[in-house]
């Protein structure tokens, strides 16, 4: 379980990764952002590695060992006398129970971390809800105890999902009467990889897991509380293996701090309780095998749905592309082999490039002919959008029109075309990406085994999917 940190303050003595003999007092500081501030009394000594040392390790006045890892001297003032300097340290990765001297030494057992919403996921409509009244808090609970547990080996990793609660404890449920009331609930996610792995492999698999439940949540879910176990002792084969102690992690950009955190959730696509039997493993081993082969279409899908400062014409742009790698991916896409079109065409045009023009702007001419055998953007929408049946029925009969509306937003978008600005700015913009965010995702739910009868069940019951009044432009 993650560590209690009630303050986020460290004072202690610190020193750079393999010069303990020069120890420096300070004070550490975790931001809003899990960044953390290092403020020392003094420096230390000068040497090529001052402006910016590897790592800074720590004893706090806690009893815990701390490392700073990717720090960066950001100066200080001098003190009182000029005798005193105070020198100042930005560290993006911070480790709360341990000493890592170097950042390739980062190795754990067992992973663990919160995201957002997913509670709601293992467990919906098992929630607890309080209400302020004059006399009192009315707690409001569905009938449930104990745990749920989704577990999926995931090839490189065992996966568990964790929901516990809803809970309530209580000296008397009447507040006025001066009685105490504890609600809890909660859920975690817990990552375990044989024979330990790097710190970095854990938190990608965690983030194609995240991945998986931004796309269920339409939203941006955060990886929160990391924390991870150290193993202390190997055990015989089927044994299970005990992990301590626990080292929390703390990585700046992981939360987004911009939002305020939401209160309720409006529903996910689907739930833990709408699988039954092994279906969850296959599911997550599919997705995890699909963020594999579709790497960089997963990475431009789900920088669109996470980063919630994205302009409107970014997020466009980044599914746009999205769409544009995954149709090439998954159904290649050109008018004729590319044999064929090398031999023909393309030899053709090429030899009647006229003798003489400028040698740069030959090469431009030569490197455009090379990829005209390809499917432009436009016809891989409309082809991808008819490979889907439920789809085109539902949200995209005219398939023709949403991919002509897509490539002008593009083609006026990359290139400035001013005589398509008029029809650019008669385009509803985030419709057309919102359409182009539904497309990848009904095609990344069908690959990993969601047939379309279970899908149109899913979308007529979803608080936004089911609005068909929103999806009616391309009828």
């Amino acid at each position: 379980m993650p560590l209690d940190e009630p303050d986020r303050l460290f004072h202690g003595h610190w020193w750079l990764a393999g010069d303990p003999g020069t120890r420096l007092p300070g004070t550490l500081q975790l931001r809003e952002d899990d960044a953390a501030v290092l403020r020392l009394i003094g420096s230390f000594p000068e040497n090529p590695g001052l402006v910016r040392p590897q790592v800074i390790l720590g004893d706090s006045t806690y009893s815990r060992r701390v490392s700073l890892h990717h720090c960066e001297y950001r100066g200080g003032p001098w003190g009182p006398t000029d005798q005193v300097h105070q020198s100042t340290y930005l560290a993006p990765v911070t480790y709360v129970g341990a000493h890592f001297d170097r950042p390739d030494d980062v190795h754990f057992g067992a992973f663990t971390w919160q995201m957002g919403d997913l509670f709601q996921w293992l467990r919906p409509g098992d929630y607890l809800r309080t209400t302020g009244r004059d006399q009192g808090v009315t707690i409001e609970s569905a009938q449930t105890s104990g745990n749920t547990e989704a577990r999926a080996d995931i090839g490189p990793a065992l996966l568990t999902l964790i929901a516990t609660g809803p809970t309530i404890e209580s000296d008397s449920m009447d507040m006025a009467s001066g009685g105490r009331v504890v609600v809890s609930q909660g859920a975690w996610a817990r990552l375990e990889i044989p024979n330990y792995a790097h710190v970095d492999e854990y938190f990608r698999l965690a983030f194609v897991v995240r991945n998986l439940f931004s796309m269920i949540f339409d939203a941006r879910v955060d990886v929160t509380e990391a924390t991870g176990y150290l193993a202390v002792q190997p055990v015989a084969p089927g044994e299970r293996q005990s992990h301590q102690p626990p080292v929390r992690i703390y990585a700046s950009g992981l939360r987004d701090t911009t939002l305020a955190p939401r209160t309720h959730v409006l529903g996910g696509l689907f739930g833990y309780p709408d699988m039954a039997g092994g279906e969850f493993e296959d599911l997550m081993r599919k997705w995890v095998t699909h963020s594999q082969t579709h790497e960089s279409v997963h990475e431009l899908f789900q920088a669109s749905t996470t980063n919630n400062q994205l302009p409107a014409t970014v997020r466009f742009f980044q599914l746009a592309e999205a769409v544009e790698s995954y149709q090439r991916d998954r159904y290649g896409g050109q008018y004729e082999p590319d044999e064929n079109f090398t031999n023909g065409i393309y030899a053709a045009l090429r030899a009647a490039i006229p003798q003489g023009i400028e040698r740069g702007y030959r090469d431009a001419v030569v490197n455009r002919l090379k990829y005209l055998h390809q499917y432009s953007l436009r016809k891989r929408v409309e082809s991808l959008v008819r490979s889907l049946p439920l789809l085109q029925r539902r949200f995209i009969p005219n398939a023709a029109a949403f991919a002509d509306d897509v490539a002008t937003a593009r083609n006026y978008l990359a290139h400035h075309d001013q005589s398509q600005r008029e029809a650019f700015e008669r385009l509803p913009l985030r419709l057309l990406t919102d359409y182009l965010d539904l497309t990848l995702k009904l095609h990344f739910l069908v690959e990993i085994g969601f047939t379309e009868e279970e899908l149109e069940a899913l979308l007529g019951r979803h608080w936004r999917y089911g609005q068909a009044w929103y999806w009616s432009r391309y009828r």
